[in-house]
């Protein structure tokens, strides 16, 4: 059964020191300064990116100047890369700065999802890059708005990221990151290819139609599909024919974050009945047929 929850949280309003203006100032200027570092990446600048580091940089066994020498002789190979990055989220250790967002690497050959974590100190006025760790997230399914000089009406939703996580003898999560408050709407199938899609309306997109696998036991594969005539994001969960389930949706608000929340159901329940949701109306009329 579809259980509808949502979950308000109020933000209290809190007065800031002029220290704390001089911060978020700080904070714009790196955030400014990570998307031209990943534009230099992307289109192999040597040069540019290696001003972006400071000379005290390490990781792991690397120095400044191995890093440099390892990314020159990188940047030489004749192949195109892809690097797209979420929005970084900043805090400050003392006098460093602390950036964490996700990273999609891609090329000819590698495709490589993970979290970013970069370090960065002040000298002589300019945030440079100190340190640098990159992990592997395997349950990220698509960064889907990385750019800052896309349009952000006020009217319109921006999906930022789609997020797979499975965890050993718990509920499989699919978390659905947004801009701003928007409640989606779940609508499920039953049959021989039981589904359940997530349709968020409103939406701007440059990425369109995308199908990951993600092997879990209840959650085998979602796909993602945008209609650019309605406006309409559609994100199809495909499901293991043989379970029954419970469907939870969650709305995180203090993060713009949805999340649904597939387990087993109870063996006196039954899958939730087509078109409860939409209110009767056939699942073709809504969408595409997934």
């Amino acid at each position: 059964m579809i259980r509808n929850t949502l979950i308000l949280i109020f933000v209290c309003i809190a007065f800031f020191s002029i220290g704390d203006v001089l911060l978020a100032d700080d904070i714009d200027i790196i955030r400014t300064s990570i998307y031209a570092w990943r534009d230099a990446w992307q289109s192999k600048n040597i040069d540019s990116y290696r001003s972006f580091y400071s000379p005290h940089f390490r990781s792991r066994t690397y120095d400044y100047h191995d890093w440099m020498d390892e990314k020159t002789r990188r940047f030489k190979k004749a192949a195109p890369i892809s690097l797209i990055i979420s929005e970084p989220k900043i805090n400050f250790d003392g006098n460093q700065a602390v950036a964490r967002f996700n990273q999609k690497y891609e090329c000819l050959s590698l495709s490589k999802v993970g979290e970013k974590k970069l370090i960065l100190a002040k000298t002589n006025g300019m945030w440079r890059i100190v340190a640098e760790e990159w992990e592997k997230l395997v349950g990220l399914i698509a960064i889907v708005s990385d750019r800052t000089d896309l349009p952000d009406p006020v009217d319109k939703i921006i999906v930022k990221s789609i997020e797979f996580n499975v965890e050993k003898n718990r509920p499989e999560k699919v978390y659905i990151e947004l801009n701003r408050f928007s409640v989606p709407q779940l609508i499920a199938l039953e049959g021989k290819n039981p589904r359940i899609a997530i349709d968020i309306h409103n939406v701007f997109l440059l990425n369109e139609n995308n199908t990951i696998p993600v092997n879990g036991y209840l959650i085998k594969r979602i796909r993602t599909y945008y209609s650019r005539n309605s406006e309409t994001l559609r994100v199809v969960l495909d499901l293991n024919p043989v379970e029954n389930y419970n469907a939870k949706p969650t709305y995180y608000k203090v993060d713009n974050k949805y999340c649904l929340e597939i387990s087993h159901a109870s063996l006196k329940s039954r899958k939730t009945p087509l078109g409860e949701t939409q209110k009767g109306k056939p699942f073709s009329d809504v969408y595409p047929q997934p």
